[in-house]
Order: structure tokens, then sequence, then C-alpha cells
């Protein structure tokens, strides 16, 4: 079942806060519209989680495209690895008891809300499984795009208001 719900803009994490609450299945997966999947990741994410109910989420490495073709592996959940710097891509599939357990994404934040929500689940300690494949595709946009630079010209403050709730952040 597909779902479209519609928001006043209030930021990602509002956003994404809204369809959390929305959902009703067991597994959440968060995915901007610019963004893709492997036709095979939820099989195969689901699929991790099925056959391993003490795992929370499920994950894989990233690969970039449109302005820049990076890729980025993806590292187990680990609180010491969090607290260097996120090691984990937002687009994961979460047991939709994690949100009940650790909280929503933190909609104070417009950049790196994400991180901020692991580190929470290391710290309420939430397994995670890596599939060591590219299913995951973040489009990095020539322009750099809206987020980014928002993300980009806010970076001190963000890592300031997340040191202010993990004051053992070593980023």
């Amino acid at each position: 079942m597909v779902s479209v719900i519609s928001k006043p803009n209030g930021g990602a994490a509002s956003a994404q806060n809204r369809g959390i609450r929305a959902a009703i299945g067991e597994y959440v997966l968060i995915l901007s519209s610019d963004d893709m999947i492997d036709p095979t990741f939820l099989e195969k994410t689901v699929g991790v989680l099925e056959s391993n109910p003490d795992v929370d989420i499920a994950g894989c490495d990233t690969q970039v495209f449109d302005a820049s073709h990076e890729t980025y592996y993806t590292q187990p959940l680990s609180l010491d690895l969090q607290l260097c710097n996120n090691q984990m891509n937002y687009c994961s599939l979460v047991r939709r008891t994690v949100f009940d357990r650790v909280g929503l994404m933190d909609e104070n934040m417009k950049g790196y809300e994400d991180w901020e929500f692991w580190i929470r689940c290391a710290k309420a300690g939430m397994k995670s499984v890596k599939i060591p494949e590219f299913l995951f595709y973040y489009r990095h946009k020539p322009s750099g795009g809206l987020l980014t630079k928002c993300v980009e010209q806010h970076h001190s403050r963000l890592l300031d208001y997340i040191r202010t709730k993990h004051p053992e952040v070593k980023y």
C-alpha cells in the first residue's frame, strides 16, 4: 500500500517524522525524492531483518550519482564510530519499534538529523547489519543543492547542537 501524505514545509526531519508517524508496517525506510534504491534493496534489507530478529537496522553502501560518482562504505552501527563522524547513510531499513525506543528525528536540526538519530540508536544498543553492496544511490546535484548549501553554511552550528545533546562527540 502506498499513501501520499502532504504537510506544510518544515524541513527534512519534520517530513520524515510525519511519514514515520503515519507508518503502519513493521519497517520504515526514509528515502528522499531525488535519491534512489536498487530494485533489490527492500528484498535484501527485509530479508536481513526477517532472518535476524535481534537486528534493528539493515543498511548498505552508497553510490553517488549525477554530479559526482563517489562511493561510501557504510559501517555497522557503532557508538565509537558514530561519535567521530556519521558512518551510516540515512537510507536504511529500520524496525518501527526503534523509533518507539529512541524517538523520532530531531526537528530542531536542519541537517545531520540522521547522524544524531544514529548516535541515539547506538547509545540505546541498537544493532545493525550492513549489506556489502551498493543498493542506495545518493544524488549529488551539480549546483550542490539547496540542502547541501544550507548544511555547509551551518556545519559549525549543527555540530555544536549535536554536542549539546551528546557531549562525547569527537568530530
